[in-house]
């Protein structure tokens, strides 16, 4: 066998078999810690649908005005709740500035 077929074979397997492997991305989603019941049922029903599609949220709840720690913690607490039967938290929440973010990944089917 010649090493050009031999790279030639390489590569089609190659090509097989990124073709065969899907690419999860990791989405994402903001939250404020004043948030309305409905916008928040619409971005818990956004989020299960990207977990349940298996890809990964990044969570970011942004600081503003006057919220305070325990607000944000019960919001995180809430997001848990809604997406806990489709996905798991994989970090831990933390600040960042003024943001705390955490992120979700789906459960193995």
């Amino acid at each position: 066998m010649s090493y050009s077929k031999f790279k030639y074979e390489q590569s089609k397997k190659e090509r097989e078999a990124n073709q065969k492997s899907k690419h999860k991305e990791m989405k994402e989603m903001r939250f404020k810690p004043f948030i309305g019941l409905g916008d928040f049922t619409h971005k818990i029903n956004q989020v299960r649908q990207f977990l349940e599609e298996q890809h990964g949220v990044k969570i970011v709840i942004r600081s503003i005005g006057r919220s305070t720690r325990q607000q944000e913690q019960e919001l995180i607490d809430r997001i848990i709740a809604g997406t806990s039967d489709v996905g798991g938290v994989e970090s831990t929440p933390r600040k960042e500035g003024r943001s705390t973010i955490f992120q979700i990944r789906p459960t193995k089917k």
